[in-house]
């Protein structure tokens, strides 16, 4: 007999308590008095019936004790099953690669797998389950020289997968009909396994026919897991020699306060950054630091945590482009009566915001743009300029976009087919309107959510209000509706703003939050912050121009090269990455040149170690389900926990109670 909670029995040292009581009973004094013979006369005939009748409710009480002590305690029994063919799955998860002080989860699974193997008659199948089951001995088998040698070279995996995948895959093999007994041996997570009526629905799936053994490698409660989920650019990008912003996200994973931990961020292999954190349970937290990459290029960036329970998670890799010199058109009104330039604050907020070498900026009127050659012109910035189907100016710009180009577009908001060209309706309204504070999710203005900012207090004077927007492009919305839109046409972007930022037309340019929207506005329409990161589930990567005539190779110097497939043709081409290799950044190289970088980072999901609790599982164990640690593969076979002895014992305490103060008569 085995117990769920084995110190629940220290609770049996209650029944001691009654029995002292008894023992300790001192002795009484006596006083004579004249009726004191007549009583004692009674006491001696009675004394026999009392001291039983007291024996049977003493009996009675300790009864109950135990009773109680063995709920809490709940025992079970195992029956033994160890001549049979046996079907044991191995977690390689990368939760498993959790240190212990004599190795990893891993680690402890194999012994105990060769533990099983040792004790076990029978024959035995092994197979592995990260995300997918996969056969390590893929048939029953007594060769036991061949399953020491398989078990020894198992290996994790990247990825993961809960008690659904797990019934699902094993029911769709055709082993597990054959098994006496199937043994997982893994550390269930509770993130995982954590809901029981789940367990017990999924684990019934089997039938009674194939008991089914969880064998716990690792229960420690408090195991200290920080992890790095996300490295990412802000959306005002990366610029040659202005601070970028990136935001690393860290989280506990673990329902307990971690313990400080340092966090180093490096660029090209260079330490710039180093912050201490520490998070509460379950807590996930953001850091922010500002990298300077000085020239255009590839750049190399790093987020890594110092070590705790597992280190895969630790880590996050990144690879920064850096644009080179932004070469900026913009087609503005002509000056008329207005002070100064239309773009005056257009172009001021972009000069101000990148160094010299990052933006070359030169602006013609409508009528030069039509003669005026684009190559190399990245984008195109219109100022209080209507675009209206059919026009010059706007055949020019539909055609810049559609070979990929981008624009920014700011109308006059003077009359409602000033956005024709773009096929947007509006109307115009003359009137101020506030910025609408509440609507800034996915907009160029989202980051004014932040306490102390305030988006409201911005207006614009005049304006046309789309109605013809669909509610994923809208960047910016005022109180009569949106006023900035997203649109694409052929290969390019552009953003259509209904209103043209000058005195006069507003105060949008007067807030100092106007450069940081125009950044965002840049950075939108080209469809890049400059960051790529992925989340470890990158199958393929596309790349223009890719040919069968060239050799594709994925290398890096701390892992190894990886010579890549090419699948599809013409712009269906697209590189096959390998399903497992370890995170890092690698080279894509081309017929043995660099043609791009990739960051490839680990899955964290399942990086959440606490671990699932034999009372979240006490549904699936009363339906028949094994659970418990290395103990219970030793012993073998399926436990049943045992109701009746609980159910006995109270019995016992009712009929002895009843016994005694009802049933038994007197003399």
């Amino acid at each position: 007999m085995s117990f769920v909670h084995l110190t629940a029995l220290w609770g049996l040292g209650l029944l001691a308590v009654p029995l002292l009581l008894l023992l300790l009973r001192r002795k009484k004094l006596v006083l004579y008095w004249a009726a004191y013979e007549w009583i004692a006369a009674a006491i001696v005939r009675n004394r026999r019936e009392l001291e039983l009748r007291d024996l049977l409710k003493l009996i009675a009480k300790l009864l109950l004790l135990a009773a109680l002590v063995l709920l809490v305690a709940r025992p079970f029994l195992h029956s033994t099953a160890s001549r049979g063919p046996v079907l044991l799955v191995m977690d390689v998860s990368p939760s498993m690669g959790a240190r212990l002080d004599d190795g990893t989860r891993l680690d402890r699974a194999k012994r105990l797998a060769l533990d099983l193997l040792d004790l076990h008659q029978g024959t035995l199948a092994v197979y592995s389950f990260g995300a997918t089951l996969e056969p390590v001995v893929g048939s029953f088998t007594r060769d036991k020289g061949e399953l020491r040698d398989r078990i020894g070279r198992i290996t994790l995996r990247s990825g993961a997968a809960g008690v659904a995948t797990l019934m699902e895959q094993i029911q769709a093999g055709t082993l597990w009909e054959r098994a006496a007994r199937i043994v997982v041996l893994g550390d269930f997570q509770a993130c995982w396994y954590g809901d029981g009526m789940e367990v017990a629905r999924q684990t019934a799936r089997l039938g009674g026919a194939h008991p089914l053994t969880f064998v716990q490698v690792d229960d420690r409660p408090d195991v200290e897991n920080l992890m790095i989920r996300k490295l990412t650019l802000s959306a005002e990008g990366v610029w040659p020699g202005r601070p970028a912003f990136c935001d690393i996200e860290i989280a506990n994973g673990m329902a307990h306060s971690s313990a400080p931990h340092i966090l180093s961020v490096l660029a090209d292999g260079e330490e710039f950054a180093r912050q201490a954190v520490k998070l509460g349970p379950l807590e996930r937290s953001t850091v922010t630091v500002m990298p300077v990459f000085r020239s255009p290029g590839l750049h190399n960036i790093e987020a890594r945590l110092d070590e705790d329970a597992l280190n895969f998670d630790n880590v996050r890799y990144g690879v920064v482009d850096v644009p080179h010199k932004l070469r900026v058109l913009a087609v503005v009104e002509g000056q008329g009566t207005a002070p100064f330039p239309w773009d005056t604050y257009v172009h001021r907020a972009l000069a101000s915001a990148l160094p010299d070498e990052a933006l070359d900026y030169r602006s013609v009127t409508p009528l030069e743009f039509a003669a005026e050659k684009l190559d190399g012109i990245a984008m195109i910035i219109g100022v209080h300029v209507p675009f209206c189907a059919g026009t010059p100016e706007a055949d020019r710009l539909k055609a810049f976009l559609n070979h990929g180009g981008s624009a920014l577009v700011f109308l006059p908001g003077e009359h409602p087919n000033e956005a024709s060209a773009f096929e947007l309706a509006g109307s115009v309204v003359e009137t101020r309107q506030a910025i609408d504070a509440a609507r800034l999710e996915g907009g160029i203005l989202a980051f004014m959510r932040e306490p102390g900012l305030k988006a409201g207090a911005i207006g614009v004077a005049q304006s046309l209000v789309f109605s013809t927007a669909p509610v994923a492009d809208v960047r910016l919305r005022a109180t009569g509706g949106p006023v900035a839109v997203r649109v694409t046409s052929g290969l390019g972007t552009a953003l259509v703003f209904g209103f043209t930022p000058y005195p006069g037309h507003g105060e949008f340019q007067f807030n100092p939050n106007f450069v940081q929207a125009m950044l965002r506005s840049v950075g939108d329409v080209r469809n890049r912050n400059g960051l790529q990161a992925d989340d470890g589930s990158t199958s393929e990567l596309t790349l223009p121009d890719l040919t069968p005539d060239s050799t594709y190779t994925l290398t890096a110097a701390q892992s190894g090269s990886y010579t890549l497939t090419l699948a599809g043709s013409g712009d269906a081409a697209r590189l096959l990455l390998p399903s497992e290799f370890p995170p890092g950044i690698y080279q894509i190289l081309e017929n043995g040149k660099e043609r791009a970088r990739v960051a490839h980072n680990a899955d964290i999901g399942d990086s959440q170690l606490e671990p699932v609790s034999a009372m979240a599982l006490e549904p699936a164990c009363k339906q028949g389900l094994s659970f418990g640690g290395e103990q219970l593969l030793r012993q073998g076979g399926t436990s049943h926990q045992i109701e009746a002895i609980m159910a006995a014992f109270l019995c016992a305490a009712l009929l002895f109670e009843i016994y005694a103060h009802f049933l038994r008569k007197p003399k």
